[in-house]
């Protein structure tokens, strides 16, 4: 089959050729001249087939024929191995109730492009991924407590060894639960592949920057530390893209020769190396900075004269320090100094995304935990919310009220 156009093999069984029709009235009236007895089954094929050949003409970027030539053999491979329906067994009224999707379920398209790792370069093949044969009972997610098909139980023993000859991350990406976890966790996931990304997109959110790397397993019973394949394959792209940033942030903030530029409104860093002075300027927005003491740049003084300064005293110098010290906290994670503004006592740094209570420094993701519910016993001794009714969140101004 090309396009819409149709070969079948001349039916005189006296030659080899092939009869070409681009239309279901020609077929039809083939049917009849030859006096076919299965007809109307030959014409349901027909249909299914100019079906499925108009939802891959939709495909947005449209597959290569060598794309197309692995789907066809995968399919044929999936099917042979009992795991997906045959393409061309279902009537037109069945494939439009698979092309209307199951909720909760990774699959919810009749076809997908997905990715998978050839010889030379990575192809995206088309897979009617709703074709795959599933078990007649759903199984409950453990965290949105949905109904969810898994895949038929003897394909999911065989599953990894019967897509070894197609590599690639898409065998994980169809299953309606995150198998792959399994590899590394202790437990059966019980959660669906769906949840697991808003709970990525969640964590990530929560942790901000500096905890990029403390994504868990959601399973109460795990808290196992997510890996950076796992995050890749089961994260949205938007989500994922972030996650990447931010531990690329993070590996450039631990270089001895990186610094964050100090200007207000810029979060750009860059590497300072080989520099003949101490006195650097951000490339973003030209902020001057000094690279040892990593502050603003200390006009008209040199580095020695800023350090015996600080040393023999300096009026200035200790009015600037006491009005710093009165006024700002160091940020727990990167240890810059911050300073308050009138909303709530829920802070985050602007430099490096940390979050965490103002009255006594505590880490926000202890006081907030993944599960959402408030720990009170997580503010520190001293702490005004640790003894008090209200939280940061319901606070506002610039100094804790008066107890």
């Amino acid at each position: 089959m090309s396009g819409s156009t149709v070969l079948i093999p001349c039916p005189c069984g006296a030659c080899s050729a092939d009869i070409a029709f681009q239309d279901r009235g020609t077929l039809q009236r083939l049917l009849r001249l030859t006096k076919v007895q299965d007809a109307d089954e030959k014409l349901r094929i027909y249909d299914t087939a100019q079906h499925l050949v108009s939802v891959l003409d939709s495909l947005d970027p449209q597959p290569t024929l060598e794309a197309r030539q692995v789907a066809k053999r995968l399919h044929q491979h999936l099917t042979s191995n009992g795991i997906m329906k045959p393409l061309l067994d279902l009537a037109i009224s069945e494939l439009h109730t698979l092309e209307e999707g199951v909720p909760h379920d990774v699959n919810s398209s009749l076809v997908q492009l997905l990715e998978l790792d050839g010889t030379d370069e990575v192809l995206r093949v088309p897979i009617f991924t709703q074709l795959l044969q599933r078990e007649q009972s759903p199984v409950e997610c453990s965290i949105c407590t949905e109904p969810v098909y898994d895949l038929v139980g003897e394909a999911l023993k065989k599953w990894d060894t019967i897509c070894s000859d197609y590599d690639g991350d898409w065998k994980w990406k169809v299953l309606p639960f995150p198998r792959k976890l399994e590899q590394r966790c202790s437990h059966t996931v019980d959660f669906c592949t769906e949840c697991l990304e808003n709970y990525i997109e969640a964590q990530l959110d929560q942790y901000g920057r500096a905890g990029c790397h403390l994504l868990t397993c959601p399973s109460s019973d795990c808290g196992r530390r997510l890996e950076y394949d796992e995050v890749k394959l089961y994260a949205r792209q938007e989500t994922f893209s972030k996650y990447d940033k931010y531990l690329t942030l993070e590996a450039l903030s631990n270089l001895p020769s990186f610094r964050w530029c100090l200007a207000e409104n810029c979060s750009y860093g860059q590497i300072h190396d080989l520099i003949e002075s101490n006195h650097v300027s951000c490339e973003e927005c030209g902020c001057e900075m000094c690279f040892e003491h990593q502050i603003k740049w200390h006009n008209d003084l040199t580095c020695e004269e800023f350090d015996s300064m600080e040393e023999n005293g300096d009026p200035r110098f200790h009015e600037t320090r006491d009005w710093v010290n009165a006024n700002t906290k160091q940020c727990p994670s990167c240890g810059v100094n911050t300073q308050k503004g009138p909303g709530c006592f829920h802070m985050t740094c602007t430099l490096c995304r940390h979050e965490f209570c103002w009255e006594c420094l505590a880490s926000w993701s202890d006081i907030m935990p993944r599960s959402g519910q408030y720990s009170q016993s997580a503010h520190r001794d001293g702490c005004y919310f640790r003894s008090s009714n209200q939280q940061p969140t319901q606070v506002t101004g610039e100094h804790i009220p008066i107890r």
